[in-house]
């Protein structure tokens, strides 16, 4: 390193190391301390997609939607505006709880074929089915049943509530005998 001296003779050394350490400090706390672009935006950890269309048949077509959640965790969302099907009348069937990463395939929606279009929100993130331009399902898809999953689990409850009342039945004709007592023989 090249050392000039002043004219009353200190050196200009320490001014430039100086420099040299305090201007890269400066440019590493700026950096640090200033928020960059990529944290302005953060995408809608739920996002819905398109899986494919069943062409019209029977004067209807089937809208297959899927979505991805882009966390590790689950993330449950009631239906309501941050969980919309537009038209309306769809609302209720869409899932409220997005298990981690992409599923394709999640929910299937009966459409009338004079409807040309379903989107479903979730957030501010959408999903149209068009009968026209939407890609349509290979022949072996298996389709999801329609609705929310919730069938299986009111089955489950009418069965219950069932083998309850046969029980309780039982039971009762069970108590009734006992109470009575045996019957003579020959009587």
């Amino acid at each position: 390193m090249v050392t000039n001296v002043f004219p009353d003779g200190r050196r200009r050394t320490r001014a430039r190391l100086a420099r040299l350490v305090a201007v890269p400090a400066v440019a590493a706390v700026a950096v640090l301390v200033t928020p960059g672009t990529a944290s302005a935006y953060a995408p809608d950890p739920v996002q819905p997609q398109v899986t494919c269309i069943v062409p019209v048949a029977d004067g209807y077509w089937t809208a297959v939607f899927g979505y991805t959640n882009r966390t590790l965790t689950v993330q449950q969302e009631p239906i309501g505006p941050d969980n919309d099907f537009d038209p309306d009348k769809y609302n209720g069937a869409q899932p409220t709880t997005f298990q981690p990463g992409v599923h394709q395939g999640a929910i299937s929606i009966r459409v009338p074929a004079n409807e040309r279009l379903v989107k479903w929100e979730i957030y501010a993130s959408s999903a149209t089915a068009s009968r026209e331009t939407s890609p349509a399902c290979p022949a072996p898809t298996q389709m999801p049943a329609e609705g929310n999953g919730t069938g299986a689990a009111i089955g489950v409850v009418a069965a219950g509530a069932v083998g309850g009342v046969v029980l309780l039945r039982t039971r009762r004709r069970l108590e009734r005998a006992a109470v009575s007592g045996p019957t003579p023989a020959g009587a």
